[in-house]
């Protein structure tokens, strides 16, 4: 090979890596915006969570007060029954006081006729006194204890179906797919990081094979390219055990019959 060859070539794959430097850090810079981008984005999306949460628990707030306002109306009608009772109770006490003070009265008659007349008088409209009416308090009945617990479970039920369907089904998939490969270029891989042989280098191999000098120049042209690939094994017999320059093409076989014709193989 010449030098003016091996110059070219250098000069060529120099070019070619410059403009891969700056494809690769286009596609840095690219991807630094591309974090910044689903940053906001993922701000954004949080904000929106937090404001439809605090939407939620206004909306169950509202129906907690519901449920206050409920129990605060039973109450209302409670006293309501309370003082209905009470004044009943009342006018029950002054019918009852007026009854005793007529009888002390009568009571206090001292002549004979006089008491008999007004006593009898008192008998014959006498009407015993009622019983009191009987209430029950249902306090010590149902409590809102147990429907209480089942509206929080069915609602944490149903908001953990909802938030796992989210947190598997809509979030689980990634931001970032990785897209098939163009153009065959295979150098880089993103699961093992190894760079192949470049294709440049394989265009150039058929000219650097024939003398014999395609493994010395990738090593010191590409040390760090073939870095990763193994060299193959070839079995060690009486043919490979003698270095050759022809190697590479296809053997060939020298007559050692007795005509013109013999394929015998040495």
């Amino acid at each position: 090979m010449s030098p003016l060859f091996s110059q070219a070539e250098l000069s060529l794959q120099k070019e070619q890596l410059q403009l891969k430097i700056i494809e690769v850090e286009d596609e840095m810079e690219k991807w630094q915006k591309e974090r910044d981008r689903i940053k906001n984005y993922t701000t954004n999306e949080k904000a929106t969570v937090d404001q439809h949460f605090k939407e939620l628990i206004r909306d169950l707030e509202r129906q907690r007060d519901e449920v206050k306002a409920a129990l605060d109306q039973r109450e209302k009608i409670a006293s309501e029954n309370i003082k209905e009772i009470v004044d009943e109770l009342e006018e029950r006490a002054k019918l009852l006081r007026e009854d005793k003070e007529n009888r002390e009265q009568i009571h206090q008659i001292s002549d004979s006729v006089l008491f008999l007349q007004e006593f009898g008088a008192l008998m014959r409209n006498y009407v015993p006194p009622p019983s009191l009416p009987t209430y029950s308090v249902l306090l010590e009945g149902e409590s809102m204890s147990p429907s209480m617990g089942l509206l929080r479970d069915d609602l944490l039920n149903v908001c953990m179906r909802h938030v796992e369907k989210i947190c598997k089904a809509d979030l689980g998939r990634n931001f970032i797919e990785r897209n098939h490969m163009e153009n065959g270029d295979h150098r880089f891989m993103m699961n093992n990081y190894e760079w192949n042989q470049p294709d440049n280098l394989k265009r150039f191999s058929m000219f650097l094979s024939p003398k014999g000098t395609a493994v010395f120049y990738i090593l010191t042209a590409y040390p760090s390219i073939v870095r990763h690939q193994s060299a193959k094994v070839t079995p060690q017999t009486w043919k490979s055990s003698k270095p050759s320059v022809l190697s590479h093409y296809r053997p060939f076989y020298v007559n050692k019959g007795n005509g013109a014709t013999s394929n015998e193989a040495p």
